[in-house]
Parts: structure tokens; C-alpha cells; sequence
């Protein structure tokens, strides 16, 4: 089903962005543990891309947050809000009045969809706060 597909795509998508940013955020005394015989510019290295990566994952939190709060106001707005909620349900009604029900049944489903997002967006809001203090504390 769309729906449990589209939901599952979203919570992949959030599971991975909190892999990479907790992977990223681990200290960097773990990578340069104790690795036998490599040789310290091997972990100086490794030190390096992590930090380039957490630069990078730090870099797009602020926009991914302004993204995150403007579909939240969006989805949350009035009938004459393009996008909103309500705006599709009164769309979905009047395509439904007028025998249009392939159109009809599109903005439904749409809605369902938007519904489950408009549900799962302060989660990600709130992770991505999270976000912006973890990278305050390294320094980034």
C-alpha cells in the first residue's frame, strides 16, 4: 500500500539521518583507538573525513529545520492555503461534487499521505534540535 510505503520511506530516511549524525558524532578517540599497527597518519586520516562529514551533516541542519517548519505551517494552514490540509480535503469534496472521482480519490489519498506526514514532522523538528546542540558541542 502507498501509504505504509511512503511512511516506511520517511522513517528510513530519519533512521538514517540519525545513524550518520550519531556515527559522526562519536568522539574521535573511538576511531583512533587502539587499531594495532596502522600507522598514525592512517588515523589522522580517518579523523579528517569524519570530521569533514560532520561538518557537512551540521552544515544542512539549520536548513533542513526551516524546511521542516515551513511544511508544518503549510500542512497546518487554512482552506485558502495551497498544499494544506484542509485546502485538499475542500479539493478532494468539490472534485467529488462535480462526478470527478479518479481526481477525487488522488487527493485522498494525497491527503492520507500528508496526514501521516503532518504527524511525523515534530519528531523530526525535535531530532533535528537535538542536532543543532550536538553540533554546538563539538564546535561545528
Amino acid at each position: 500500500m502507498r501509504l505504509s510505503t511512503t511512511r516506511k520511506a520517511v522513517a528510513l530516511a530519519c533512521a538514517a539521518g540519525a545513524t550518520m549524525i550519531s556515527m559522526s558524532l562519536a568522539p574521535a578517540a573511538a576511531a583512533t583507538t587502539d587499531v594495532g599497527s596502522a600507522p598514525a597518519s592512517a588515523t589522522t586520516t580517518v579523523d579528517d573525513r569524519l570530521r569533514q562529514r560532520l561538518e557537512l551533516v551540521c552544515a544542512r541542519v539549520p536548513n533542513a529545520i526551516t524546511r521542516t517548519e515551513r511544511l508544518t505551517e503549510r500542512l497546518a494552514g487554512d482552506a485558502t492555503t495551497p498544499g494544506s490540509l484542509l485546502w485538499l480535503e475542500e479539493k478532494a469534496a468539490e472534485a467529488r461534487e462535480t462526478g470527478r472521482d479518479d481526481l477525487a480519490t488522488g487527493l485522498e489519498n494525497r491527503l492520507e499521505v500528508r496526514t501521516q506526514l503532518a504527524d511525523l514532522l515534530p519528531e523530526r523538528l525535535e531530532f533535528l534540535q537535538r542536532a543543532v546542540v550536538r553540533c554546538e558541542e563539538t564546535g561545528l
